[in-house]
């Protein structure tokens, strides 16, 4: 799982683990350090934030119109899976 330095505790940690997931928390420093080794690096995150940049040009999902939740999680697959198309070159 891969979170920012502001889920940097103890606490996140040990929920993170004991779910059975990986921790990928950059301690508070550490993305400065290795930015300054590889500046063409970028944080593993930013895939994640990017993604959710795109989800939200979708008014549907954004706005959240859908009374069921059923319905709007349907939605947010949809633009998942357009979101994956358009990324590998197969949408426009």
């Amino acid at each position: 799982m891969c979170l920012d330095k502001g889920y940097d505790s103890q606490a996140c940690r040990h929920s993170i683990t004991s779910r059975g997931y990986r921790d990928g928390i950059k301690s508070r420093g550490t993305e400065i350090r290795e930015r300054k080794r590889d500046p063409r690096k970028r944080a593993r995150r930013w895939v994640v934030e990017r993604t959710h940049s795109w989800m939200t040009n979708w008014r549907k999902i954004l706005v959240r119109y859908e009374r069921k939740a059923a319905n709007y999680l349907g939605l947010l697959h949809i633009t998942a899976a357009v979101a994956a198309l358009r990324c590998a070159h197969v949408l426009g």
